[in-house]
């Protein structure tokens, strides 16, 4: 049951820094380079598990 806790917390604090990355970025410079970083971070995360 351990692993469940080990998962939910490492799930959390990556959707935490992500959020937060994508919410400076959309209010600091502009939300087209918000949703392109999303994209691209995304699109990379699919490959690396190919």
């Amino acid at each position: 049951m351990v692993s469940y806790g080990a998962l939910g917390t490492v799930n959390g604090a990556a959707k935490f820094v992500s959020s937060t990355t994508v919410g400076i970025l959309w209010t600091a410079v502009s939300p087209t380079l918000a949703f392109a970083l999303a994209a691209l971070l995304m699109a990379a995360g699919t490959l690396r598990k190919l």
